[in-house]
Formats: structure tokens, sequence, C-alpha cells
């Protein structure tokens, strides 16, 4: 069950072995160092543990309130998580979708959890968090045939592919989780994660704020880019956050060559 705590909404779902079944745990508030939103009309929410159906219909649940109040600005969850029901992470993916949700993964994100991620709309992934992939196997142990088996795996196979293709992301990550067997994973590098996007802006959200803030500079997005690559260029060298805020600031508001 989810508690709303001053409309910050925070899922804990209990520790997870790979292909085990254990016990939803508690509901928390995220706690140091992660960080939610000052306000408190925004979600915030740490995922965490086995990922089931049941995780799926609370945050289907948060987001249907969320979705209907007018005083939502920003959701954030925190990922934190071994794997589960891919099903149910696709879905509780999509959720994220509809909320333009923020990611970031605080911990490790392995097996299905990998498909939640893929739902934010700005992801984040902390030094020394971990996000690693295997191919996607059903819990049940049920007597099938090895052509009701097949099918299975084509059902998944279409789901998986024409969700990361709805998420901007390359269907190539799919390929690349069937050839981990299930008992294994693999790590992602930074290099693979940008390669499958998942360290990375969703492009469309990315391209709506480039608009917004090429409307606030009052330029065309050729404009922006090019102010962008400059400030990047001599302020990314500055030893401090603030130096480094305050010339990006300078440089995008005036412009110089």
């Amino acid at each position: 069950m989810i508690n709303r705590l001053l409309l910050v909404f925070c899922v804990l779902i209990g520790p997870i072995l790979l292909g085990s079944g254990v016990a939803s745990g508690d509901v928390l508030r995220p706690t140091p160092p992660m960080v939610c939103p000052n306000d408190q009309e925004s979600p915030c929410d740490l995922i965490r543990g086995t990922i089931s159906a049941d995780d799926y219909r609370q945050v289907k649940a948060i987001a249907d309130r969320m979705v209907t109040s007018k005083a939502m600005k920003r959701s954030l969850f925190y990922l934190d998580s071994r794997g589960g029901d891919v099903e149910a992470a696709i879905a509780i993916g999509r959720e994220l979708r509809r909320l333009s949700a923020e990611v970031i993964v605080n911990g490790d994100c392995f097996s299905a959890c990998v498909f939640i991620l893929a739902g934010g709309t700005r992801r984040t992934i902390g030094r020394g968090d971990r996000v690693g992939i295997h191919r996607p196997y059903p819990v049940s142990t049920d007597r099938r045939d090895y052509a009701t088996a097949q099918r299975e795996h084509e059902q998944l196979r279409k789901q998986a592919r024409a969700y990361l293709d709805s998420m901007n992301l390359p269907t190539a990550l799919f390929d690349a989780m069937l050839r981990v067997p299930p008992q294994e994973i693999k790590i992602l590098s930074n290099d693979e994660l940008a390669r499958y996007g998942l360290n990375q802006d969703d492009p469309i959200r990315a391209e709506l704020e480039d608009a917004e803030d090429a409307r606030t500079y009052g330029i065309t997005k050729n404009e922006l880019y090019r102010r962008r690559a400059i400030a990047k260029a001599k302020c990314t060298p500055l030893p401090s956050v603030v130096a480094r805020s305050i010339c990006y600031e300078e440089e995008m508001k005036s412009g110089a060559p």
C-alpha cells in the first residue's frame, strides 16, 4: 500500500534475488543522498526491489491522481531494483512516460528495471550506480511444449521492441538483452549506456526544452546550438560549479563568437 505524505509519494518494494519471489516491502520517503523537489506538489518515488503487477497498480494510481491534479510541476522517481515482472515493468514505464517523469538510478537497475528506466524522459545514472541486462525469462515453471514457449517468446519480443521504440530508444537494446543468459548480468559501460540512450534525455523532451530555451533567449535554434557549443568549450574547464554556471549563462546571453 502507498501512503500519501504531503502530496509526496514514495514507493518502496522489497528486496529481490533474480528469479525469486519475495514479499514487497514498506512505503518510505527517499532518504539522503536522494533529494526530492522542494515543492510539495510534485511526486517523488523510490521504486526498490521486486517489480510486480501490484507495483504497477500502485504507480498507476499515483499517476492517475497526479494527471488529474493541476498542481503537478515535476515527477521524480528513484530506481534501485534487480528486476522482476517484465510486463509490469513495461506498464510502469508507460505510466512514467505519461507523467514525463525524471528517473534516477540510485543503486542497481537490473533486468526488468531497465524497462522502467526507459520510461523516463530525463534519465540520470549516478557515479557508482549500475545498469545491467540479461535475457528476460518467464517466472512460471509450468510444463509447456516448444511451440507454446516459442509463441510466448515472440509475444514478449514484439511487446518489448514496440515499447522501446515508443520510448524513442533503439530496439538493439533488446537484442543485447537476448545475448546474455538469464543467470548472468551484463553491466553496461558508459559507452553502452549512451549507445542505447539510457543515460540521455528523451529526444522529444529535449526538443521541447530547446524550443523553450530559444524563445527565452529570443534566438533561433541554430543560434541556440551554436552558443551552447561555445559555452561548453569555454566553461567546462572552469574549476567550480558556480563558475561554470555563471560562465554558461553569460555565453548564452551574449552570443559573442
